[in-house]
């Protein structure tokens, strides 16, 4: 399984180093900028269709970002058109290696392309701006691609981080109006079908036992009780116990905590006591005559937490998570019915997985 894990990894890297290099498919794409000058450029409020239709404004700026995006005999409609169709599927296929990555990045910069291709396109149609009453509004590119990467990387992961990471990024308010819209009416279009979000989707592909993401992917998962994962108590003790049942448990389980019924035959929970207790109580009745009860000298402690067989499955989970509870008693009605483990909760979410 190593073998082929790594004779995949190498073969996808092979490929995308392939399309990707600079005298290959990556003329077309602007391969050789690093990350940082992706989004520097991308972002660059000069219209690059009138620059390199203007030897003057060209000559201008000889080392500019732009000219990767306008190579000799190429418009940047092309090289954004093919940025936009390659790194997509380029994006796909990397998502599938057994190795960890950054997405968010590429998915950003790849909606700040949509967003520059679409504020190009606008300033091919209306090169003198948007007239608005006596105002003339030259459109700038980069508003665009700005709102665009916002929009598209709050889609793919389902919230409104982005939003702010673009304000961030450039440090203005200007767009704020634009950016919280687009970014609310693409997080509103990628939510109406209930599909996962892009990392969501990741560990579905992976099947990682990730609760979130299994409900987002199946919301009918949310109403699953607990009912059918609950696991009998190994040990209990009833509040009356003597000696010898202590002793019983003690050496037949080796659990640091132990639920104290009222009896055996109502199961009603009382609380638990630890195993430092029990050994202290059969320390202090080991020479005496009259054996004492459990309930005479030991402390029990009520149950802080409880959870009932009609709890879900996601309730359950989250309880659990929120205050790191490794087991947790099941009651109904007071009446002890088993006990629920965090890996008891870990198996249960495998197991939903696999239906999937």
């Amino acid at each position: 399984m190593a073998t082929e894990k790594t004779l995949y990894s190498a073969t996808v890297a092979f490929l995308l180093a392939s399309v990707t290099f600079p005298h290959t498919g990556g003329f077309f794409i602007a391969s050789r900028l690093t990350m940082k000058q992706l989004i520097t450029s991308l972002l660059d409020s000069t219209q690059w269709n009138l620059i390199s239709q203007n030897a003057t404004l060209a000559l201008e700026a000889p080392h500019s970002l732009w000219q990767e995006w306008s190579p000799p005999g190429y418009s940047v409609y092309h090289t954004l058109g093919c940025f936009i169709l390659i790194k997509l599927w380029l994006l796909v296929l990397a998502c599938t290696l057994p190795l960890p990555a950054g997405y968010f990045m590429p998915v950003f910069i790849y909606g700040a392309a949509l967003g520059r291709l679409l504020g190009e396109g606008l300033a091919y149609l209306f090169p003198d701006g948007i007239s608005s009453g006596e105002r003339l509004s030259v459109i700038n590119p980069g508003g665009y691609a700005l709102v665009g990467a916002a929009a598209f990387a709050g889609a793919a992961t389902h919230t409104l981080s982005p939003a702010l990471c673009a304000l961030e990024l450039t440090g203005q308010s200007t767009h704020v109006v634009p950016i919280l819209t687009a970014t609310l009416i693409s997080n509103a279009l990628a939510r109406s079908r209930h599909q996962p979000s892009f990392y969501d989707g990741i560990s579905l592909i992976k099947r990682l036992p990730h609760l979130p993401s299994l409900i987002r992917a199946c919301p009918k998962l949310s109403s699953i009780q607990i009912r059918q994962f609950v696991v009998p108590v190994g040990a209990m003790l009833q509040r009356a116990e003597g000696v010898m049942g202590v002793q019983h448990v003690l050496n037949s389980s080796k659990e640091n905590e132990f639920p104290i019924v009222d009896t055996h035959d109502s199961l009603t929970l009382l609380g638990t006591v630890t195993r430092a207790q029990l050994q202290t109580f059969l320390l202090s009745n080991q020479c005496e005559d009259l054996c004492k009860s459990l309930e005479d000298e030991c402390s029990i402690q009520p149950v802080k937490l409880q959870l009932s067989p009609d709890t879900t499955v996601k309730q359950a989970h989250c309880i659990m998570s929120v205050l790191r509870e490794q087991c947790v008693f099941v009651t109904e009605m007071g009446k002890l019915h088993g006990v629920i483990t965090w890996k008891e909760m870990k198996n249960m979410i495998e197991e939903l997985a696999k239906e999937i």
